[in-house]
């Protein structure tokens, strides 16, 4: 799973860089790993943030998975709302903007009851 957050502009969700779009990527891994890389324009995306527990934290192939992402002026924290100690927090101010992109490069994910406020 991936989420592109939060940039200036509304464009697709793409793994690649972009030469226009600057912002992050979050990413849980089927393991359970919980990952922000930092992605500034025209580059690739690099490692700002992560965070595994270990055993236990798999994904369940065909379950929904809650999360939760928050956006502060000089932070950003992803958490597992299914396991209280599944959190990575990445100190980052450098992207700021109105836009956020789910997306799903050739995995099997789907998203639901999506809130923002």
């Amino acid at each position: 799973m991936g989420l592109r957050a939060p940039h200036h502009r509304d464009y697709p969700y793409a793994d690649a860089p972009h030469e226009s779009i600057d912002g992050y990527h979050l990413v849980i891994r089927q393991q359970g790993q919980l990952e922000i890389h930092r992605v500034p324009p025209g580059t690739s995306a690099s490692l700002i943030g992560a965070f595994h527990s270990g055993s236990g934290t798999d994904l369940v192939l065909g379950a929904y998975t809650p999360c939760r992402i928050t956006v502060t002026p000089r932070q950003i924290t992803f958490a597992r709302r299914d396991l209280t100690a599944e959190t990575v927090t990445a100190t980052d101010n450098a992207a700021r903007g109105s836009f956020i992109t789910l997306g799903r490069n050739q995995a099997g994910v789907r998203f639901r009851e999506i809130t923002l406020s």
